[in-house]
């Protein structure tokens, strides 16, 4: 048998196949939840110790251990390469000794956000020759507030992220524009508000490359846990799904990346996996259940524990 993957940032898609037979089709979703969950924890443990401990002293070294060895990578990102290859490892268990064939990306951040980007020109970013990415921000909208046109000496101006980073947006500077701090307010954030209409209206939003780092960062991992395997890119896989007209999808792509090269039986099911966060082990809570003139009794650690999703 072989078994085919096409590794991903959300969903992971598996298929068994033994020569011109399908025998089993999967797709893997991945949480999504893990950054939120880690914000939302950071921002009650900050809250708890200005309330109740002040007296501590901040704890930052503990943090740098792990990235001595250069194999450090941010919690989110970390949970879901590796839930890739434990996945896979998974399936190695159960089939008998299969011909593993992995799909992974390797891309060229500089060239898709530039497409003509040749030779020193990827030494030199958007900001080169700039002191920071203000400085740069500000001088290409010339010193203008974008939204109402003030400009010159008595306006504030300041740098904005068109995008939240919490929302998905990055640092860069086409996801930066510069607003006067008459504009720049939570009113006119919110939906109806001026900043919003004219977010919307002009559409300038940054093309997000989340999901190429992510691939590139996998691949490295994927090809040191399972170097016996095959791999390939995804416009290979492209041309073997077309080949044996295959709709677009994350199982179908893996029946393609299977190595098959007839397909004479297909299963008609489909196993949809979905992963979701089980145990609520954190204790911080919005509401604190100490400390209080009434302690907060109905917030109970084990009632937020699901068993299944539906």
């Amino acid at each position: 048998v072989s078994l085919g993957v096409d590794t991903g940032q959300r969903h992971i898609g598996f298929a068994v196949t033994s020569q011109d037979k399908v025998l089993y089709q999967s797709e893997v979703e991945l949480r999504q939840d893990v950054h939120k969950n880690l914000y939302t924890r950071s921002i009650y443990r900050r809250s708890r110790r200005n309330r109740k401990t002040r007296y501590r002293q901040a704890r930052f070294l503990h943090r740098i251990h792990g990235k001595r060895d250069g194999m450090w990578l941010p919690p989110s990102v970390k949970g879901k390469v590796n839930h890739n290859i434990a996945w896979i490892k998974q399936y190695l268990a159960v089939l008998p000794n299969p011909d593993l064939h992995i799909e992974v990306g390797k891309f060229d951040m500089a060239k898709m956000v530039n497409p003509a980007i040749s030779g020193k020109q990827y030494q030199e970013g958007s900001l080169h020759g700039w002191k920071n990415y203000e400085y740069y921000v500000l001088a290409r909208d010339k010193y203008t507030c974008q939204l109402c046109h003030k400009h010159g000496e008595g306006v504030k101006l300041v740098v904005h992220h068109i995008v939240y980073r919490s929302q998905g947006g990055t640092d860069r500077v086409d996801n930066l524009i510069t607003l006067c701090t008459n504009c720049h307010t939570t009113k006119n954030h919110q939906p109806g508000g001026k900043l919003y209409k004219w977010m919307k209206a002009k559409k300038k939003v940054t093309k997000q490359l989340k999901g190429a780092t992510f691939m590139n960062i996998l691949r490295k991992r994927i090809m040191a846990a399972f170097p016996e395997a095959s791999y390939q890119y995804g416009y290979q896989t492209f041309f073997e799904r077309k080949k044996y007209n295959l709709p677009k999808g994350h199982f179908t792509d893996a029946i393609a990346i299977s190595g098959i090269r007839e397909i004479n039986q297909m299963p008609e099911t489909v196993r949809m996996i979905s992963q979701f966060r089980k145990k609520k082990r954190s204790l911080h809570e919005a509401s604190a259940r100490k400390g209080r003139k009434e302690p907060n009794r109905t917030s109970k650690r084990n009632a937020k524990n699901t068993k299944y999703a539906s």
